[in-house]
């Protein structure tokens, strides 16, 4: 059917891979920013705060000696993190980069496994174990240009040399868009590098956040209890002015770390919206082509009707020409999209000026699984939009009219 006219369906084709690469584009960039980080169980992780009062918006960090005072002496979680309360800036093999300084422990904590190599350890954190740190993909490929052998190279990390242990998968970012994680113990270097000054001391107070993963059968509850309890007990941890010593858990959605799917979907529905007009628009024009199809089929149609065949099975039968159009117009939609998402990055790194394009990770998002079934989803939803309606038209057909009309006789 296809190749008796190919113009009409390479018309369809190419109408709905439009629609459907637009809207990939959108998803795919949704994909990027919130679905795309594996954090193993993230409903379980809490971040760890000290507010001067019960409710209070206002916070006070943490000291080193006091998370490890925490994770030494508190039993609530099955694991404690802590990190810079922001992310640092470097310059890895002259390029600058955006690092966060973690503890040995960050990605055990969290749950995941790198694509490359190893990740921190506890024994990375010794001062005297080295200078270590694990790409993320994005500083893997913008950094080494996606070098599969990079485990195990020396990159020159201010300065000074820092070997690459690990490299963590696509899917995953921790809580920032950064280049790489490096342990703790490299901070005071970090800083002086940024103060420009070899001698600068290593401050012993350096603010952290704190975020803890419950153990299991601990709620949010019984541990803010227990955390109170424990740091208005321990003389060692300073109050704040004369307010009394709380501990309170905030969830990492609540603390705006990880934003959830469904508050990243609520910004970009303008997007899916606008760019969803383009696919809606393109099935109503697919749709009326085929309604011109089905009357050029009409004597075809009228003609397996006859022999027996049942409406539903007429039906199926060109719902499944339409569903291998709208397949062939995924294939195409996700070419259109890739071609879009390339020359954007294209015209961004030709427009902004090289210090500021050189600090974003300029590429394509890469494609995963869950891109692939959203286009195969929406090449089915485009199925049911643009071919349902002229297979119900095609198949009411009145066979003893078309008997009349073919034949030449008058009808009776």
């Amino acid at each position: 059917g296809f190749r008796r006219a190919p113009l009409s369906a390479l018309a369809i084709v190419l109408t709905i891979a439009v629609g459907l690469g637009l809207v990939a584009c959108v998803f795919t960039l949704y994909d990027a920013s919130f679905l795309g980080n594996a954090i193993a169980r993230p409903a379980e992780l809490f971040v760890v705060r000290r507010p001067p009062t019960p409710g209070a918006k206002v916070w006070m960090p943490f000291t080193q000696p006091e998370y490890e005072a925490l994770r030494r002496d508190t039993h609530v979680f099955s694991g404690v993190l802590a990190e810079t309360g922001g992310t640092v800036d470097a310059r890895i093999n002259g390029r600058t980069a955006t690092c966060r300084l973690v503890t040995g422990n960050y990605f055990q904590v969290l749950g995941v496994r790198p694509a490359l190599g190893r990740p921190l350890t506890v024994d990375d954190d010794q001062a005297a174990g080295g200078a270590v740190m694990v790409l993320s993909d994005r500083g893997w490929r913008r950094l080494f240009a996606g070098d599969p052998a990079v485990v195990g190279r020396t990159a020159v990390v201010n300065g000074a040399p820092s070997a690459v242990v690990g490299v963590m998968p696509v899917d995953f970012r921790g809580f920032d868009f950064v280049d790489c994680w490096a342990p703790l113990s490299l901070l005071g270097e970090f800083r002086r590098a940024a103060a420009g000054d070899e001698k600068a001391p290593i401050d012993p107070n350096t603010r952290l956040e704190v975020i803890g993963r419950l153990a299991p059968g601990v709620s949010r509850e019984v541990a803010t209890s227990a955390l109170t309890a424990w740091v208005a007990g321990n003389p060692e941890i300073e109050p704040f002015r004369n307010f009394p010593k709380t501990i309170s858990l905030t969830s990492i959605a609540e603390a705006s770390r990880v934003m959830s799917a469904l508050s990243g979907l609520l910004l970009f529905v303008p997007l899916f919206f606008a760019f969803g007009l383009v696919l809606v628009i393109g099935c109503a024009n697919v749709a009326n082509l085929l309604l011109a199809r089905g009357v050029a089929r009409q004597h075809e149609i009228g003609i397996r009707l006859s022999l027996g065949a049942s409406r539903r099975r007429i039906i199926r039968q060109l719902l499944t020409e339409s569903l291998l159009l709208a397949l062939a117009a995924a294939v195409g939609g996700f070419i259109v999209s890739r071609a879009i998402l390339a020359g954007a990055v294209q015209l961004l790194a030709t427009t902004l000026p090289p210090d500021i394009a050189d600090q974003f990770a300029l590429a394509a998002p890469a494609v995963n699984w869950r891109v692939a079934v959203f286009m195969v989803s929406g090449a089915i939803v485009s199925t049911v939009l643009f071919g349902l309606g002229p297979s119900l038209r095609a198949t009411r057909a009145e066979l003893v009219a078309l008997y009349f009309e073919k034949s030449g006789l008058p009808p009776r």
